[in-house]
């Protein structure tokens, strides 16, 4: 600009000395941009004071806003002449401010080395020339910020012409796609970077038609061949015909997020264990199965199986084990499908599998092949091999059942009766009353469950738990037995089929509501476990809140207990429960603690309050050095992450002591109190303070 201008000037009105000066991004000072003449060496390095404005004649004329004439001479200057202007010997001196409307971008000087009389018409349009070099510079400074913001921004810029050719890229886009310069990626048409070409024809339909893309999410391939997700806003610019001139737009890589979303969509609907579908995932497939087979009468087939000598090998390998196997299981139980069949896992060994269209032979003979599957898994016990087994019951729909619950209910009965049967086999549901007169094992606890709910015959025992800091008893755990004829049973007689049969639910909110009236009447932190299928269950969840708020200073002394198996049930189901639950003031646990595949995966994502470290690492505590080390881990960890951990399975005094030593928190077991009922733990010689 400063050439252009001083060639001007150079022919009208004859300077014999050019100046350019710029204002500065604050408004602060002037910087001699260009100069031709004296002032030529001293471009780019003299800096001149906008105040005061006597300080020099071109801060004079911009504070002014009008040209100002100087002869210099004898006689009082009303603003300072700088000293390279004397040495240079200028004698008249003409200051023009530059303004690109209410913008002041900067003064041109014109100087004299000769002694004369400057024109008004020479003043005149020396002043036009200052006013085109202001608007250019405004222009020229716009570009310049809008290119470095082209060039810093952290998003991919880019602009092209309507047929994908690419006139401008900035560096981030470059190296978002790998190319080694910005030359490199110009030189590609802009269709070659998409994946899926018919991404771009979408892409071009909606320029073509709307002028305007914004969300656009699509993948993208790197220089390398590599595969991102990038999110595109792009719109057209048009001449002055209305013709499109070219297209500008911004890709943005969402690669990371898309990766989130998709790992945070398989936990929804996958057991993060074994890569199976969970239980809702599951039951929502199962519900558009069984809505097609009444539409169609299309027969199709549920298979419920249940693992029969699992416990043995978690309770004799170790929970770590047990998960390898589970593993093992269900990988060769999938090599058994077709692709369109449904593999899920319901529980902690319970499995579910949905086959259609099939008959009642063919659904037999996939149940067969589970069986083979299962029975294929063979571990050492005590130096001995045991085969796995299984139990698999087998009902059809829409034959046994229209509705998803009665199918279930049907295959559920069926799994019970191969395993009454011995395990190892697979029994398909049968509808005729003799059948089931067989086979009434199932149908005679429900019945009992029932009558012990309605006439309140179930009984709420507590197991004291210990504050190894104070040694004082300030929790317990509620336990639910059975009265029955005078005598107590016990829940392993009972909670099975109790959540087989779907009362599981309800047993949850009386035992709930009942540990919410001891901890409001004996000031004591009350901890109570809560099903898979609890969680689940919207109605009972609502039930339990209800008695929350009813009680809400009980609320805060009130304990959820989670297994892992709750949570792999369904993950974001549970997740939501517990923050429910948590809102009304309960505190969380989870149980089992360290044998789980996924404790870690829990710990980091569940808002638990204590870590209740498995039965499994205290048994052995005082002599096994590795069980040492575990616990003393897991308590580091649980106090760096404010949480407190409890010790199940405390049986000795020597025991009791190494879990005080490793750090742990509180201790629960046998050596610190059985389960008695819930009135006669305040009997006894650890009575709670209020």
């Amino acid at each position: 600009i400063g050439a252009a201008v001083f060639d001007v000037l150079r022919k009208f009105p004859q300077a014999g000395a050019l100046r350019l000066l710029g204002a500065g991004p604050l408004g602060t000072f002037l910087e001699l941009a260009a100069g031709w003449g004296w002032s030529e060496a001293y471009a780019g390095q003299l800096k001149l004071p906008l105040r005061p404005p006597e300080s020099s004649g071109p801060a004079w004329a911009l504070n002014a806003r009008e040209p100002v004439i100087h002869y210099h001479g004898p006689g009082e200057s009303p603003y300072a002449v700088p000293e390279p202007v004397r040495e240079a010997g200028v004698q008249v001196s003409m200051h023009l401010p530059m303004l690109a409307g209410d913008r002041a971008t900067g003064v041109l000087v014109v100087e004299y080395l000769a002694r004369r009389e400057v024109s008004e018409d020479q003043v005149r349009i020396a002043n036009l020339v200052a006013g085109v070099a202001a608007v250019a510079v405004e222009r020229a400074l716009a570009h310049q910020r809008n290119r470095e913001l082209f060039q810093r921004v952290p998003v991919g810029l880019y602009r092209s012409t309507p047929d994908g050719r690419l006139l401008d890229v900035n560096d981030a886009m470059v190296r978002m796609l790998g190319y080694p310069d910005r030359d490199a990626l110009l030189a590609v048409h802009a269709t070659r970077l998409y994946a899926n070409p018919e991404d771009r024809a979408r892409w071009q339909d909606l320029m073509d038609r709307e002028g305007v893309v914004a969300g656009f999410e699509v993948q993208w391939r790197r220089r390398d061949g590599t595969l991102i997700w990038v999110r595109e806003a792009s719109r057209v610019v048009r001449d002055a015909a209305g013709r499109p001139a070219y297209y500008e737009g911004s890709a943005e890589d969402i690669t990371v997020r898309k990766r989130v979303e998709a790992d945070l969509q398989y936990l929804a609907s996958h057991d993060p264990l074994t890569g199976a579908y969970n239980r809702h995932r599951f039951q929502e497939e199962l519900h558009r199965l069984v809505a097609r087979a009444r539409r169609t009468g299309e027969s199709g087939a549920l298979l419920f199986i249940d693992l029969d000598n699992f416990k043995e090998v978690n309770d004799r390998l170790g929970h770590k084990a047990g998960d390898d196997l589970l593993r093992a299981v269900v990988r060769d139980m999938r090599a058994r499908l077709r692709e369109t069949d449904l593999l899920a896992r319901l529980g902690g060994d319970e499995f579910g599998v949905a086959v259609a269209p099939v008959n009642a032979e063919q659904a037999m003979a996939v149940a067969r092949r589970i069986l083979d599957a299962v029975r294929e898994q063979v571990v050492l016990i005590g130096g001995r091999p045991v085969r796995l087994t299984a139990s698999c019951g087998v009902a059809l729909f829409p034959d046994h059942g229209l509705t998803v619950d009665e199918v279930l209910a049907a295959a559920d009965l069926s799994m019970y009766v191969a395993k009454g049967q011995g395990g190892d086999r697979a029994v398909l549901y049968e509808r005729n009353p003799a059948w089931r007169e067989r086979f009434h094992t199932p149908l005679e606890w429900s019945t009992r469950l029932q009558s012990a709910l309605a006439e309140d015959r179930l009984v709420a025992f507590a197991q004291p738990i210990l504050d190894l800091r104070r040694n004082r008893v300030v929790h317990c755990e509620f336990l639910v037995r059975m009265e029955e004829g005078g005598a107590i049973i016990s829940p392993a007689a009972f909670l099975p089929l109790a959540e087989r049969l779907r009362l599981i639910q309800k047993i949850d909110a009386w035992i709930c509501r009942e540990a919410l009236r001891f901890a409001a009447r004996h000031k004591v932190g009350v901890h109570i476990n809560l099903s898979p299928r609890t969680l689940e269950d919207e109605e009972t969840v609502r039930e339990i809140v209800a008695a929350l708020d009813a009680q809400q200073e009980a609320a805060a002394r009130l304990v959820v207990e989670i297994t892992e198996t709750a949570a792999v049930a369904d993950v974001a189901q549970t997740l939501r429960c517990l923050e429910v639950l948590r809102s009304r003031g309960c505190k969380l646990a989870l149980d089992d603690f360290g044998v789980g595949f996924s404790s870690l995966y829990y710990l980091r994502h569940m808002p638990v309050d204590y870590l209740k470290i498995d039965a499994s690492f205290i048994r052995d505590l005082v002599a096994d050095p590795q069980d040492r080390h575990i616990v003393r881990a897991i308590a580091d960890m649980a106090r760096g992450l404010g949480k407190a951990t409890i010790a199940e399975g405390v049986e000795d005094e020597a025991t009791l002591q190494a879990v005080r030593a490793l750090g742990v928190d509180y201790a629960q077991g046998h050596h610190i109190g059985r389960p008695v009922p819930a009135g006669q733990l305040l009997q006894g010689p650890l009575l709670p303070e209020a």
